[in-house]
């Protein structure tokens, strides 16, 4: 199983051209099968955080907060943990998005919606987490 993004290098018109991840799995003898795609497009200014594997709706919260401007120690607060986790959770989760740091993915999505599949950016604003909720 994987996922993978499309070289883009395809004679397509650039305004028919668009960015998407595809979900597949390889069989035995090599054979690739599509599970899923998912357009990623930056017109739709999305990001479905559920569609990766190890990231949970409370990343979806922190960045949320990076996109508001929020610091890290003031995440760690609301979120009652130490800066220490927040930085080293944060600079997983960048690189889990390929942005490198918090200007790369300031940079790459600050203008998309962040949600964790059906809960929108909103909703996952207004939930409060307890400490139960991330034991590691």
């Amino acid at each position: 199983e994987g996922r993978m993004l499309p070289d883009q290098s395809v004679n397509i018109a650039p305004e028919r051209r668009r960015r998407v991840m595809i979900d597949f799995s390889v069989d035995r003898n090599g054979h690739a099968a599509i599970k899923n795609t998912y357009n990623i497009n930056s017109s739709s200014n999305i990001l479905n955080l559920k569609h990766y594997d190890k990231l949970t709706i409370r990343d979806a919260l922190w960045l949320i907060q990076i996109q508001n401007k929020v610091k890290y120690d003031a995440i760690a607060i609301n979120s009652k943990v130490s800066p220490g986790t927040v930085k080293n959770r944060l600079k997983f989760i960048f690189s889990v998005l390929e942005v490198g740091d918090k200007q790369g993915f300031i940079n790459e999505y600050s203008t998309f919606e962040i949600c964790y599949g059906e809960y929108s950016s909103e909703q996952i604003s207004s939930i409060t987490f307890t400490d139960d909720d991330f034991i590691e």
